[in-house]
């Protein structure tokens, strides 16, 4: 079996802070900044938790709940209100689209 590491969500070039994971061992993983995208931060769930205001707070707000973002993963089905048939979904494109592939 082979395993992947790829970095997802947040990195030094979108948002700049790590995804938490919690005491109670839940991890989440923080959407991409997007200005183009019609979904923001405060929209957005991670079991009980908002990620709005965690959002700010790792950032120490210079990101807010009204931060447009590109959910990618988006492997949480109770993140947003979804529609029937909804599937998880982890995209890649370009060169990390290409590099992944060469490690299958």
């Amino acid at each position: 079996m082979k395993v992947i590491f790829s970095r997802k969500g947040f990195d030094s070039s979108y948002g700049g802070v790590a995804s938490p994971v919690f005491p109670d061992g839940q991890m989440m993983s923080l959407p991409i900044p997007s200005a183009s995208s019609p979904t923001t931060i405060r929209k957005l769930y991670s079991g009980t938790h908002e990620l709005g205001k965690i959002v700010e707070d790792l950032t120490r707000g210079k990101l807010t709940r009204k931060e447009k973002i590109h959910l990618d993963p988006d492997l949480d089905s109770k993140a947003l209100p979804r529609e029937h048939g909804w599937h998880p979904a982890f995209g890649q494109t370009d060169g990390a689209q290409t590099h992944l592939e060469k490690k299958v």
